[in-house]
């Protein structure tokens, strides 16, 4: 029987006939992958940081509390501001968040105005329900003051983090999305912009003037071709702003529903790219 062996010398790799001694060679095989396994993975940058966020919080122009996760950026990378979408909660951004910690980038995910452990009330069953009571949208509504409160949580990475603005980089699900690029067009000085499943209009916060207001700033779009509202408004959204980038070709689903393996590691290859 012929057994191909396989030892280290001199850091060259060889191959040997060796029936005789083929249970010993074996063993030293395994105890040599398992040891190059293991420095691998001392050494590999993907495992370098783990999703291991402090609680955080900050108050709003008015007064409320809202409730978040920080977890700080390693060396020179940026950090991710996350915005969940209606009825959702800040824990919906773990998929990416988990994936971006990993190499290096921070990440703060905070509870909207009426949402999660930021809402100020629960129905029969313990859920948040606070935004239920918010009335109609429009101008000077609880729906307007999100996008302030986005303004809130910068003020607070600038200044409890010492978090600089120009590394920023906001992401937006659903009606967080259209949030996000709202405040990106009052500010215009963030690192860039992820809108997943961006509408024309939620809660009567618009976007298609906002998204010609960005200036510079990098903009992502992803949306489903299924997710027929949102789909369709992003490829208006991306006909008014020819630079953005926009991906289709998804997951089905609605904002994070669409996370998995393959879009999570182009968003962090998207991301890498130089700004």
């Amino acid at each position: 029987m012929f057994i191909a062996n396989t030892y280290l010398n001199d850091g060259l790799l060889h191959f040997v006939r060796n029936d005789k001694h083929c249970f010993e060679w074996l063993r030293f095989f395994r105890i040599f992958a398992l040891s190059s396994l293991a420095v691998a993975i001392m050494i590999s940058p993907v495992m370098a940081e783990a999703w291991k966020p402090a609680k955080a919080e900050f108050k709003t122009k008015d007064g409320q509390v809202l409730k978040a996760y920080f977890q700080a950026p390693k060396g020179n990378k940026l950090t991710l501001v996350m915005l969940h979408g209606l009825t959702a909660s800040k824990e919906e951004w773990l998929p990416l968040a988990e994936a971006a910690v990993k190499v290096g980038y921070g990440v703060f995910a905070y509870d909207a105005r009426g949402h999660g452990e930021s809402s100020l009330s629960k129905d029969a069953h313990g859920t948040p329900n606070g935004f239920q009571y918010f009335g109609p949208p429009g101008r000077g509504s609880p729906w307007e003051r999100m996008i302030d409160d986005l303004g809130g949580a910068i003020w607070f990475l600038e200044n409890q983090k010492k978090i600089n603005r120009a590394s920023v980089i906001l992401a937006g699900a659903s009606l967080g999305a259209n949030v996000a690029l709202n405040y990106a067009s009052l500010t215009r000085s963030l690192k860039a912009v992820i809108l997943l499943s961006p509408g024309l209009d939620y809660q009567k916060i618009t976007t298609e003037g906002a998204i010609q207001q960005v200036g510079e700033i990098p903009v992502l779009i992803v949306a489903s071709p299924g997710d027929k509202y949102a789909y369709a408004s992003s490829v208006r959204l991306k006909s008014l702003s020819p630079r953005a980038t926009f991906w289709s070709n998804v997951k089905p689903g609605h904002g994070v529903q669409m996370f998995d393996e393959d879009l999570l590691a182009r968003i962090i290859q998207w991301l890498n790219q130089p700004k």
